[in-house]
C-alpha cells in the first residue's frame, strides 16, 4: 500500500519517498504513513504544560531547568525537558529533585494561570471539531471523523495545522497521537514527545499490540495491572495464551475491552463514561497542619480548585473523598456520597468539613487531599442537596464572575477564616 506523507511545518504534500526531509522547506518533520488519510481519532498532550506556561510567561527561563511543584516536603508537579535530563520526573519528592538538580528554578504552581491557558487551547481545538473530550487541563481526545470536507484536508493535516497555530499564538508545544480508537491514540501521543506526531494504524498494529504492556493501556491502573500480572498477563498478547472462559469470569468488562483492542475494533465513544474518573488536589505541608482554622482555609481553596475544574469539564460528582496523612505516614481515607451530583464549591466544601470532623482529633497532618468522584454529565445543572441549591448556584455564578474579573483571592466566605 502506498504511503502518504506531508510536512508538519509547511504542510506541503510530499511523495512517498520524501520521508526524511521536506523538499520545499527542508524541515525534517515529515509525517508518512499508509493510513494517513483514513485515521481520525486523535489524542493531544501538551508537553510539560505547567513548566511550558512558566517559560512562555518568562522568556529568561527558556534555557534553564524549570521545576513546578510544592514545598520541601512536596512533590514535583511538572518539570521541563531540560530538568528531565537530570533524572527528575513528575511525583518525585522535591528534596530528591534538589539533590539531582540543585541549580534548577523551583516554582510554585499558578493553577489559575494554567486554567486560563487551557481555555485558550480549547478555543483553537474547537475550530477542528465539536467532539472534544478533555481528560485533564492539558490533554484530551478529538473525534475528527467527517471533517475532511469542512477543512479541505485530512484530519491528520488539519490537526497538524492547528497545533502549529497553537505553538505560534499560545507559545506551548503539543504532542499528537493519531489512530482508529482512543486507547491507541493516547499511547501514540507518548511515543515521540516533545512536539511529536505518532501514528498507530490498523495495518501495523498486530505486533505492536501483542507486545504492548498492559500497564501502559489507558484505563488499566496499577492495581489491575498487578492483578493481570499475577495470572501471567504482562502484555496484550498474553491473553491469547490463557483460557478465555476463565479470563472473562475473573476480569469481566476489562477482558472484553482488551480483546476488542486485539481484534482492532473501534472502541471509541466520546462521553463521560470514557473520560477521567475523578478530580483531586492535595498538598504536603512544610510544617504539619495542626489548627482547625488552617485546615478549613486549605479545604476551601481545594474545593474551589476542584469546582473550577469540574465546571470547565462540564461534570458533576456525587462522591467527595478526603485524604489525610499523619506524621507517621499513616494515611486516612474518608468518602461521602451525596444525594445528587454537584460541582458547587460550597457543597464540596461542606462535605469536606463533615469528613474532616471525623478525624480532626488525629491531627496534625503532613498532607491533606480532596477529591470529587462518581461523575455525571452537567446537563444544565444537577444539584438537589439542599433547599437553597438554586440560590447557591446563582450566588456561585456571581462569585465566579468576580474572581474571573478581579482574581482568585478577591472574594471568599467569612466562615473560612472564623475559628470554631
Amino acid at each position: 500500500m502506498k504511503k502518504i506523507s506531508f510536512c508538519r511545518d509547511c504542510l506541503s504534500d510530499l511523495d512517498e519517498n520524501d520521508i526524511t526531509r521536506c523538499k520545499f522547506c527542508r524541515s525534517p518533520r515529515v509525517i508518512c504513513h499508509q493510513e494517513l488519510d483514513k485515521l481520525s481519532i486523535a489524542h493531544i498532550d501538551c508537553d510539560s504544560f505547567f513548566a511550558a506556561v512558566e517559560k512562555k510567561d518568562n522568556p529568561e527561563l527558556a534555557n534553564l531547568p524549570v521545576i513546578v511543584g510544592g514545598t520541601k516536603r512536596g512533590v514535583v508537579s511538572t518539570c521541563c525537558y531540560i530538568a528531565r535530563s537530570y533524572g527528575i520526573k513528575s511525583a518525585m519528592p522535591i528534596f530528591q529533585a534538589k539533590k539531582l538538580c540543585p541549580n534548577a528554578i523551583y516554582l510554585t504552581p499558578r493553577h489559575e494561570r494554567y486554567r486560563s491557558v487551557s481555555k485558550e487551547l480549547r478555543h483553537f481545538l474547537e475550530k477542528l471539531t465539536p467532539e472534544i473530550e478533555f481528560i485533564s487541563i492539558d490533554e484530551g481526545y478529538l473525534n475528527l471523523r467527517g471533517t475532511d470536507k469542512l477543512h479541505g484536508m485530512t484530519p491528520a493535516k488539519a490537526i497538524a495545522k492547528i497545533i502549529l497555530e497553537i505553538e505560534k499564538r499560545i507559545g506551548i508545544t503539543v504532542s499528537i497521537g493519531l489512530s482508529y480508537n482512543k486507547t491507541l491514540a493516547k499511547i501514540a501521543s507518548t511515543q515521540s514527545k516533545p512536539r511529536g506526531f505518532s501514528i498507530i494504524g490498523k495495518n501495523d498494529s498486530d505486533e505492536f499490540l501483542a507486545n504492548l504492556s498492559v500497564g501502559k493501556i489507558s484505563g488499566i491502573g496499577e492495581k489491575l495491572s498487578k492483578k493481570l500480572n499475577s495470572v501471567g498477563i504482562f502484555t496484550l498478547g498474553d491473553i491469547l495464551k490463557k483460557n478465555q472462559k476463565e479470563l472473562f469470569a475473573n476480569f469481566g468488562d476489562t477482558m472484553i475491552f482488551l480483546y476488542s483492542l486485539l481484534e482492532k475494533k473501534n472502541t471509541t465513544s466520546f462521553g463521560i463514561e470514557t473520560a477521567r474518573k475523578s478530580i483531586s488536589t492535595e498538598k504536603t505541608f512544610l510544617e504539619s497542619m495542626k489548627k482547625h482554622r488552617d485546615m478549613k482555609k486549605f479545604l476551601w481553596a481545594a474545593s474551589l480548585k476542584i469546582s473550577d475544574t469540574a465546571k470547565d469539564l462540564g461534570v458533576c460528582g456525587k462522591t467527595i473523598h478526603l485524604k489525610l496523612k499523619k506524621d507517621n505516614f499513616k494515611t486516612l481515607n474518608r468518602s461521602l456520597t451525596l444525594n445528587s451530583a454537584t460541582q458547587l464549591t460550597s457543597e464540596i466544601y461542606s462535605a469536606a468539613l463533615t469528613l474532616l470532623e471525623k478525624d480532626i482529633s488525629k491531627a496534625p497532618f503532613r498532607l491533606i487531599g480532596l477529591g470529587l468522584e462518581n461523575f455525571e454529565l452537567n446537563n444544565g445543572f444537577h444539584t438537589l442537596n439542599n433547599l437553597f441549591s438554586d440560590h447557591s448556584k446563582k450566588l456561585e455564578d456571581a462569585t465566579d464572575s468576580i474572581r474571573k474579573k478581579y482574581g482568585g483571592d478577591s472574594i471568599f466566605p467569612g466562615i473560612v477564616i472564623n475559628d470554631q
